[in-house]
């Protein structure tokens, strides 16, 4: 078949809107329909699913979900954008993942963070090993420390702040 004769190694672009002035990866793997901004950098065996668009950089063996939104964002190694996902203006650190549907704009999500499904993260500070449930809301200045998590359907209010040794907003 067609797949069998695909260089392993090569840079897949099957219907690939748009890839102008950016550098990936050869050992990057990218799903038709994919829209990739320019000065966008694709790492080593980063994968990038069909209907996704792109722009800043997708870090080593990044995976960025089907028709997923990462724009002028910084995704670290090993994280996960699950599908439909939107990341606007920030930075999501090695090993994190951002769950079906999430919206996290202008913030740092830090190192094996997980933002729950149809959570909402606005001008945040995530900490490393923080859980956030599905459908929880971050408002604008919220600080999530290390270790800390927040239950599904919570809001943590403006400038809210949440400490693994305070399981409650300050």
């Amino acid at each position: 078949t067609n797949s069998q004769n695909r260089n392993p190694n090569a840079v897949h672009f099957a219907d690939t809107e748009t890839l102008i002035h950016s550098n990936i990866d050869p050992t990057s793997f990218i799903e038709g329909g994919v829209m990739i901004e320019d000065d966008t950098e694709v790492d080593h065996h980063a994968i990038i699913h069909k209907g996704a668009t792109v722009s800043g950089r997708i870090g080593a063996q990044a995976n960025v979900g089907e028709n997923a939104i990462v724009t002028g964002s910084s995704l670290g190694y090993s994280s996960e954008v699950e599908p439909y996902a939107k990341i606007s203006d920030s930075t999501i650190g090695n090993e994190a993942i951002v769950l079906e549907g999430a919206e996290v704009d202008s913030s740092v999500v830090g190192f094996d963070s997980e933002i729950g499904v149809r959570s909402k993260v606005d001008h945040s500070k995530i900490g490393d090993a923080v859980i956030i449930g599905s459908r929880a809301t971050l408002e604008q200045g919220s600080t999530i420390t290390d270790g800390a998590s927040v239950a599904a359907g919570e809001t943590i209010p403006i400038n809210g702040v949440r400490t693994a040794e305070h399981q409650t907003v300050v």
